[in-house]
């Protein structure tokens, strides 16, 4: 058999395999099957390989009905930044509380929400209280670095601050002293980084385990850790990848 030319549809270089299953996964593009135009326009299909351990599959969200949330064991500080990608559901009857942890209302405070009725976000930081500032479009980014948020390119800036929350963040919630403060309001989370002076610490990917897919929650492919439910019910779950 002759070897297969192609085109690496990332860089335009043109290279060879033997075989179809030889076709590498390109460097930089987005997970899933991977087309590769080959010299005689022919199409091969390249499985990426997966981010997850076989036991789990991959999905492009899991959301909270307002009794779900994942205990990340991380405790936020003052120069923690939290990346994530979110989508409103139905509104309940309060805020989608996307993650966070605190001492308290005013005391090492590290959280951010939605709002329910309007498209606006509260970034809470250290002693401060942040104020409903509006953003457009959907899904959701938020980049909530050290005292300085940005969602959807709206940027807020609040006192600088040194602190360690005595408790660890929830995502789908906030930790407030050790109780879950929950959101009735349904919120889907795509993906969440959590760094620690510039080191990432978790990069959560919503999945399920195979055997068994009522068991629903993120995988962190930092720690190769499997969070589930610390709430009550089962996470709902979007289209596997």
């Amino acid at each position: 058999m002759s070897r297969i030319k192609y085109h690496d549809p990332v860089t335009g270089e043109v290279k060879y395999a033997d075989t179809a299953l030889q076709l590498p996964f390109p460097s930089g593009t987005a997970n899933g099957d991977i087309p590769v135009w080959d010299n005689d326009n022919r199409v091969w299909v390249v499985k990426a390989p997966s981010r997850l351990p076989s036991a789990y599959q991959e999905v492009e969200w899991i959301a909270s009905n307002g009794t779900q949330f994942i205990n990340t064991d991380f405790y936020p500080a003052g120069t923690t930044r939290v990346e994530c990608v979110v989508e409103k559901g139905t509104a309940g009857n309060n805020d989608y509380q996307i993650f966070g942890g605190r001492n308290s209302l005013n005391d090492k405070t590290f959280c951010l929400n939605l709002a329910k009725d309007t498209d606006s976000f509260r970034s809470d930081y250290d002693s401060t209280v942040g104020t409903a500032t509006a953003y457009t479009g959907t899904p959701v980014t938020i980049d909530k670095n050290g005292n300085t948020t940005t969602v959807n390119g709206v940027t807020v800036t609040a006192t600088s601050g040194s602190f360690t929350s005595s408790y660890p963040a929830y995502l789908f919630g906030w930790n407030n002293g050790g109780s879950a403060i929950l959101s009735t309001s349904v919120v889907k989370i795509m993906w969440c980084k959590m760094y620690a002076n510039d080191a990432l610490r978790r990069y959560f990917i919503p999945c399920y385990l195979k055997e068994d897919d009522t068991q629903i929650g993120m995988y962190d492919i930092i720690t190769n850790k499997f969070y589930t439910n610390s709430g009550s019910g089962t996470f709902i779950k979007g289209a596997d990848v």
